[in-house]
């Protein structure tokens, strides 16, 4: 190897600039190819076909919203703050503070309200929390956890279907799920964010937040709007496969993940506090306060029935 010096900047021959590309490449990852099966690329001649008769049949409508305001995760572990980010521009609800210079928007920055930044950098965002930002942002939002395919051996001293903590999982069915798809992707005005592991789809890592874009209701596929574009591209999946992803328990709450439907709510809604115990993130809300000093302001208003 043969190094000249001119100018005082080392300039480096070929062969070690060819080593300095593969020490880098040892160490970094331009995307990872997309298993498939069980996945179908969207951009892929079949992805496009299925995305062609998708929107022939209605179940398209969802798609265009998202499209317009589809983002990439700025960290890696921000799909939950991305994922909410893209559904709150798409449903249209303003923020009601700047994002930069004059300009209200949904950045994921501005999530902060339940969990640190940096938290969420570290360790990413549960699901509850993801539910409960997008209620304090303006957003109705129904979160619904699926059923575990395995039980953690915390919930067993339980039946777990009857745990008040654990909002809807007792109405949580692949039926309303599927329900809840073909709604919000023919145009209800709702859109759905599942938490879902990757490891059912052959996918590298494991807990993971996305859209859903669309449906095809002969092949039973939802379009997985991927907010973590650096590594896959959209894709299609069966739903049948997107639940059991769902019934995967995350590793770090032992909880069963889920999805959460999301429509824009009355005007206010978001901007101020409502000590109401009747609504489904009373829970979620009751921890998240519980830090902050409120319990016991919440403790009263949940026995006066409030």
């Amino acid at each position: 190897m043969i190094n000249i010096v001119r100018g005082g900047a080392r300039l480096f021959g070929p062969s070690s600039l060819r080593s300095m590309a593969a020490f880098q490449q040892e160490r970094t990852f331009y995307r990872r190819p997309l298993p498939s099966p069980p996945s179908i690329p969207f951009a892929s001649y079949e992805g496009k076909e299925i995305f062609r008769e998708a929107l022939g049949k209605g179940y398209m409508e969802g798609y265009f919203r998202q499209a317009e305001q589809f983002v990439t995760q700025v960290e890696p572990a921000f799909c939950g703050l991305s994922s909410l980010a893209m559904v709150l521009n798409a449903l249209e609800i303003d923020p009601r503070r700047t994002w930069k210079g004059a300009w209200r928007w949904f950045d994921e920055r501005m999530l902060d309200c339940c969990e640190k930044l940096e938290v969420v950098e570290k360790n990413g965002i549960e699901f509850h929390k993801v539910a409960a930002i997008a209620a304090c942002n303006g957003a109705a939002v129904t979160p619904y956890h699926v059923h575990p395919s395995i039980i953690p051996p915390h919930l067993k001293d339980k039946e777990i279907a009857q745990r008040t903590d654990i909002p809807n999982l007792a109405k949580a069915t692949i039926e309303g799920f599927r329900a809840d798809i073909k709604g919000a992707c023919s145009g209800d005005g709702s859109h759905l964010i599942v938490s879902y592991s990757r490891r059912k789809f052959l996918q590298t890592g494991d807990g993971h937040f996305s859209p859903i874009g669309g449906y095809h209701p002969d092949r039973d596929l939802v379009l997985v709007m991927d907010v973590a574009r650096f590594k896959y591209p959209p894709h299609w999946v069966k739903v049948d496969e997107l639940w059991e992803a769902m019934r995967y328990v995350d590793k770090d709450t032992g909880m069963p993940r889920g999805y959460m439907r999301l429509w824009n709510a009355p005007f206010g809604r978001g901007n101020v506090l409502t000590l109401s115990t009747q609504r489904v993130l009373w829970q979620a809300h009751l921890r998240f306060y519980a830090d902050k000093g409120l319990h016991e302001v919440f403790s009263k208003v949940a026995a006066a029935g409030g």
